[in-house]
This record gives C-alpha cells, sequence and structure tokens, in this order.
C-alpha cells in the first residue's frame, strides 16, 4: 500500500489550463497479495479523493485501510502482513497502530496477529508502484464508492501512551507487529528494528484504566478547503482571460469597420 504522487484534475487541450493552479486528486492504493500476483480489479484497490474535500493526512490513509479491512474477506488468515513505504505523515506513526490495533479488537478470531513493514528506502518496488505506471500511461474516469474519514488521530492518543514513553523507540524501528491479548479488547504491540530477527517485546501501550477497545474515532465530514491564494491566482488568470476576449471582440468589431469603409 502506498499513495501516488498528486494527479492534476485538469487534463484539458486549452493553453490558459497550463497556466492555472489545478486541484489534485490524492490516490492511496492497497493491493491484495504478493509482489507476483497479477494485478486485477479483485486485488486492486484504489481510494482517491480531491484537496478540497480532505487532506492527504495520516487519519485519511488510516481510514482507506481500516475500510478496506473490515470488507476483505480473512477467514483463512492468522497474520495479516502489511507493507509500505515509511512516511512518517502518512504510513509510519502512532495513528496507523491505533487503527489496526483497534481493527484487531474487531477482527475474525482467526486473525491473531498484524505485522507492519517498511522495506529499506530504495529497494524496494511493492505492487501498488505497478498500478501507479498503468495509471501513468491511461487515465481511467469512473465513478465508485465512497469511504468514511475517521479521526483516529484524536482517538489514539485518548487511549495510548505519549510515543517517548513506549518501551521501543518508534522511529528506528523497521517494523511493527501487533498481536491480540488474552484478555478480550486488548492488543499488545512490539517494534523490530531489524527485518528477520524478533528483538522486540509485546507489551501494551495503553494508558492506566485504558484498553485498545476504547479507541472509538468520530466521523470526520468532508470540509477541506482551497487555499485563498489557489482561488486568487486562478480568478486572475479568469479575469485576464476574459479581458482578452473583450480585447479580441473590439478587434473584431474595429476590423468590421476598417472592412466598410475599404
Amino acid at each position: 500500500m502506498t499513495v501516488k504522487k498528486n494527479l492534476n484534475l485538469l487534463k484539458v487541450p486549452d493553453q490558459v489550463a497550463y497556466y492555472i493552479r489545478n486541484v489534485y486528486l490524492y490516490n492511496f492504493t492497497i493491493v491484495e497479495g504478493s509482489s507476483k500476483t497479477k494485478l486485477l480489479p479483485e486485488n486492486v484497490f484504489a481510494y482517491c479523493w480531491a484537496e478540497n474535500v480532505y487532506p492527504k493526512a495520516a487519519n485519511e490513509i488510516a481510514s482507506a485501510l481500516y475500510h478496506r479491512l473490515k470488507n476483505s474477506d480473512l477467514s483463512s488468515i492468522e497474520t495479516v502482513r502489511l507493507v509500505a513505504d515509511g512516511c512518517a505523515g502518512q504510513n509510519k506513526n502512532t495513528i496507523m497502530l491505533g487503527m489496526l490495533s483497534k481493527w484487531l479488537t474487531e477482527a475474525p478470531q482467526n486473525v491473531k496477529k498484524v505485522e507492519l513493514v517498511f522495506p529499506v528506502v530504495g529497494h524496494a518496488y511493492i505492487p501498488p508502484d505497478r498500478v501507479f505506471a498503468q495509471i501513468e500511461k491511461q487515465y481511467r474516469y469512473r465513478l465508485g464508492t465512497d469511504f468514511e474519514v475517521f479521526d483516529w488521530k484524536t482517538a489514539s492518543q485518548e487511549v495510548f501512551k505519549p510515543v517517548g514513553s513506549w518501551h521501543f523507540r518508534f522511529k528506528l524501528c523497521k517494523r511493527y507487529v501487533l498481536k491480540r491479548s488474552k484478555r478480550p479488547g486488548r492488543v499488545k504491540i512490539e517494534g523490530h528494528l531489524y527485518y528477520k530477527t524478533d528483538d522486540g517485546v509485546l507489551k501494551n501501550v495503553c494508558q492506566k484504566n485504558k484498553t485498545t477497545s476504547m479507541i472509538n474515532p468520530r466521523k470526520i465530514n468532508a470540509s477541506n478547503k482551497i487555499t485563498d491564494t489557489l482561488l486568487e491566482s486562478n480568478n486572475q488568470h479568469e479575469d485576464e482571460e476574459n479581458e482578452d476576449k473583450e480585447c479580441n471582440l473590439e478587434c473584431e468589431e474595429y476590423q468590421e469597420v476598417d472592412d466598410l469603409h475599404v
């Protein structure tokens, strides 16, 4: 799973559009399977939204992944392994771990563990990158289904301890493991500095008298506004375009008058 570079929504052959600051379209893609899995509509899921709807932040990424996990058939799965880039603002943060902890308390009982892995930077080509390569060749527009965005950040902060007091150094870890506790509604987390060595210890990271099941995020309504600078820039170009049109009309009128005199 990863986020594609921003796409410009305005794709028209009009030269004026080149000078206008376009609205960005964000694309977070999830591929179910391995790096050798064939890309099909059944296992590729692209979550897209425009910048005037939601920002591209951890809440949106966590909500999209939560929606995918809730709607995937995991009846025969014991360990869910997630592979993503190590972007702190989107994937590698306590907000993501809070969402995964909450989901694990709701997941089918056969799911015992969730592993979140961050490959070495510059040495990984995960399946979503193959999807993005196809998108670059051809844009396809079709109406999809909406997914809800939740405030995982606030909900996680209300239950988890400050990350500085956790039992492992959060930023240095290359993978995280979340495992169900024997006590209902609780999840333990461990961080690993290496990919193949289990050097972490499973512990509870919740505050005193709080459990993972208490992570209950509220829904965030679409309310992201385009900045005034962007609107002013586009309005300025529109005014200039209108002035050019008026000038062209005046030139045509003068040309008609000249033709009459001739």
